[in-house]
């Protein structure tokens, strides 16, 4: 129907028909997270190296320990700038208008996390719902090896900030009571 935007999440079969209709960008969010060090320090890693083992035929892994995080920030994750977003998004081969699909190797943890970094920037996204687990259990086809070249986006994105992240005093206030509003741990 028109106007409608379509589901946040797209199945292993709706996603196997969009890959054999072309304009899809298949996006591999994975992050590891081993068991914390005996200090109890988490390092998180790469997801490469498991994409490189296993992804779905014409996917790109987004290590996201370099990309669509701000870069400058001391903590891991923290969301980019529209600047940063754009040179990301031209760097990584992501074309304008393109449908985008991303998903990860573990609970979606990190292709929802990814899927609002765009959402906040107005970039229209989906979710493969049950990531790759999902798509291998279906039977679909799988991929190994680094096979795929990407070149830069051949046309620049626009992109805004939607305002949909909060700080932290954002938090403590809510959390205080000082303003109204609920926070959900997710």
């Amino acid at each position: 129907m028109a106007g409608e935007t379509a589901s946040p999440l797209v199945s292993a079969a709706e996603l196997d028909a969009m890959l054999r209709e072309g304009g899809v960008a298949v996006l591999d969010a994975t992050v590891h997270f081993p068991p914390a060090r005996f200090d109890g320090d988490y390092r998180p890693e790469s997801g490469y190296d498991g994409w490189a083992s296993s992804h779905i035929p014409g996917s790109r892994h987004i290590d996201l320990m370099d990309v669509f995080s701000e870069r400058e920030a001391a903590l891991h994750f923290t969301h980019p700038s529209t600047e940063q977003l754009v040179s990301d998004l031209q760097s990584s081969g992501i074309e304008p208008g393109a449908t985008i699909v991303i998903y990860d190797q573990g609970s979606t943890t990190w292709a929802s996390r990814l899927w609002w970094v765009f959402r906040n920037a107005g970039i229209e996204a989906r979710v493969l719902d049950g990531g790759l687990a999902e798509w291998t259990r279906r039977g679909f086809a799988l991929a190994s090896g680094d096979d795929v070249t990407h070149t830069s986006a051949s046309a620049r994105w626009s992109v805004t900030d939607l305002g949909l992240w909060v700080d932290l005093p954002r938090v403590a206030s809510l959390s205080s009571g000082e303003v109204a509003g609920t926070l959900v741990c997710a």
